[in-house]
């Protein structure tokens, strides 16, 4: 089924590839994995105060999810988009470390929780039972939506790049007021 939403807008006809199966199965074993090996119950908070950059990065990172996948979702049913996306939110996922300290891994832990709850329409039977291994409570299918939160998807810096004659020239981290 994610294969099938992946390869292609609804509209347009499908190619069947076997090797995009395998490709579909590689990632949501990275899922499970994220679900079985990363996540930990914790009873800290998400404090976004105290913040680093990491932590600011996968915190925008899982935002930006949500809100990509919900306007695919209900205004163009562009699930291909909503997969990448949700893809997007997995590389930053696993490249997160929440070894420091305890509000890291609660971070962590909504991150998972949120790749579930976007994939629950795709993949609904695996993310029932990912559901309930995050401690879930009720089905997945009754989960409330997540909701994106505007001021996380502020960005302290904006990459501006310089190009003269068409060519790269370089590529500067801008103070965003600037």
């Amino acid at each position: 089924r994610m294969f099938i939403l992946f390869a292609a807008p609804p509209e347009d006809q499908l190619e069947w590839n076997d090797s995009a199966i395998d490709g579909a199965w590689r990632f949501l074993n990275r899922i499970y994995m994220a679900a079985e090996k990363r996540f930990e119950q914790t009873d800290a908070d998400i404090d976004p105060q105290g913040f680093d950059d990491t932590d600011k990065k996968l915190f925008r990172e899982v935002h930006a999810a949500i809100k990509k996948v919900t306007n695919d979702f209900s205004k163009d049913l562009k699930f291909n988009t909503a997969i990448s996306q949700i893809m997007i939110l997995m590389n930053a996922l696993e490249k997160y470390d929440p070894a420091e300290k305890p509000g890291k891994q609660a971070l962590l832990n909504e991150a998972v929780k949120t790749v579930v709850l976007l994939m629950a329409p795709i993949t609904p039977h695996l993310c029932e039972e990912l559901w309930q291994m995050t401690g879930g409570e009720d089905v997945v299918a009754q989960a409330p939506w997540p909701v994106y939160q505007e001021e996380a998807l502020i960005q302290d810096t904006v990459l501006v790049v310089v190009q003269v004659n068409g060519k790269v020239r370089a590529k500067l981290d801008v103070a965003r007021d600037a």
